[in-house]
């Protein structure tokens, strides 16, 4: 009997070891987001739960308990509802297409985009594209990116890098 706790003691331990020591710090899927997302047919403010990681990224809003809005985009791919189409032709026709294709990726993310300057702004940091007026800010516990038409707003995400 006495064997037998340790071992279940052990076991716990190996799991809460295996399972949180190699993870990677990302956006928790579990923990809400308030989510402001405005683009051509879409105006929508709730709550959401955001997955992402360098490969992938999938933001899901929902309205009482029902699923309004759900995001899916890689390097390659981004899809609304899923309505797919690639990532250039989504960042062309609804962000800025002097930005890189994977994009959308990296904002959902918060990380800086490549080849834009990153200006610090408090516990985080500033992009802009003057071309498209495009403007990018990641703050603590907060991600913004707007053009004149496009909005994601995420408030309650995690500390900026």
């Amino acid at each position: 009997m006495q064997l037998s706790r340790y071992f279940k003691a052990a076991t716990l331990v190996l799991c809460c070891v295996v399972f949180t020591a190699c993870s990677h710090k990302s956006y928790l899927a579990n923990e809400p987001i308030l989510v402001t997302f405005s683009m051509k047919d879409y105006k929508i403010e709730d709550y959401g739960f955001l997955g992402a990681n360098e490969k992938a990224a999938m933001l899901n809003v929902y309205h009482s308990g029902t699923l309004i809005l759900q995001i899916e985009t890689n390097k390659d791919t981004t899809c609304i509802d899923n309505k797919c189409i690639s990532s250039k032709a989504f960042m062309g026709d609804f962000i800025c297409q002097n930005l890189p294709d994977d994009s959308l990726l990296y904002i959902l993310n918060g990380k800086p985009l490549p080849n834009l300057t990153k200006k610090p702004n408090g516990f985080g940091f500033i992009q802009n594209e003057p071309s498209c007026n495009f403007e990018y800010e990641v703050q603590d516990r907060g991600i913004k990116a707007k053009t004149d038409k496009f909005l994601l707003s995420l408030q309650g995400v995690h500390d900026a890098d």
